[in-house]
């Protein structure tokens, strides 16, 4: 039952108060006219509103990804995405929009599974990433947050990993060194990509940085 509820479904669950009039109306058709009102409205109240508090009980970020009910394709590595999606990624994170949580989450996912379900990389601006962003919104919500928690994770791993790695770079090259090479260390392009590393990680890692977590 909890597939009725799709992603787009959680702006009106995640307000101070919820709306199931909306609610009602998007999952089971309730149509606000007297024979609604007189035949309908209680039992459907009642079902969305048990709908609404089974979702409400499950802590989100405990919501584990099942591929074997999820239709869309994701990407084994995150890596694999490009530099421009990986950046867009960060930035919704840290994101300072007020924007309905469901719909940034609903972007990231468009951004990170893109490739994997449309022919080339991912550009917010064509009709296909908007009718695959449409997509991710009218599917379930229990199989999305899923989704979503799993690219968070990969994403934290990634950037913890090239963190470790540029970290532990140490480049000797006498014949450089004496040319006056350390000179250029501030062109240096593992400098350069050290600090975009950090500065990622700075972004992940900042207190309400994370939609979820």
């Amino acid at each position: 039952m909890l597939d009725k509820l799709k992603l787009r479904h959680l702006e009106a669950i995640t307000q101070e108060k919820t709306d199931y009039a909306s609610l009602m109306v998007d999952i089971y058709g309730y149509k606000n006219n007297w024979l609604g009102k007189k035949l309908m409205f209680l039992k459907l109240f009642s079902k969305t509103y048990s709908l609404v508090e089974e979702l409400k009980s499950i802590d989100p970020a405990k919501i584990e990804f099942d591929p074997e009910t999820c239709d869309i394709k994701y990407p084994q590595n995150i890596d694999t995405i490009t530099f421009a999606a990986m950046m867009e990624i960060h930035s919704l994170m840290d994101s300072k929009q007020n924007r309905d949580i469901g719909d940034l989450m609903a972007e990231q996912i468009a951004i990170a599974c893109y490739s994997e379900n449309n022919e080339g990389n991912f550009d917010k601006d064509t009709l296909e990433y908007k009718n695959f962003k449409t997509h991710i919104d009218n599917s379930p919500a229990i199989s999305m947050i899923g989704l979503y928690n799993h690219i968070y994770r990969q994403v934290l791993a990634s950037a913890k990993m090239w963190q470790e790695r540029f970290l532990s770079v140490q480049v000797e090259d006498k014949d450089y060194e004496n040319a006056g090479g350390k000179r250029m260390g501030q062109f240096n392009i593992v400098t350069t990509i050290k600090n975009i590393v950090m500065t990622l990680m700075y972004l992940t890692n900042k207190p309400g940085s994370c939609l979820m977590h």
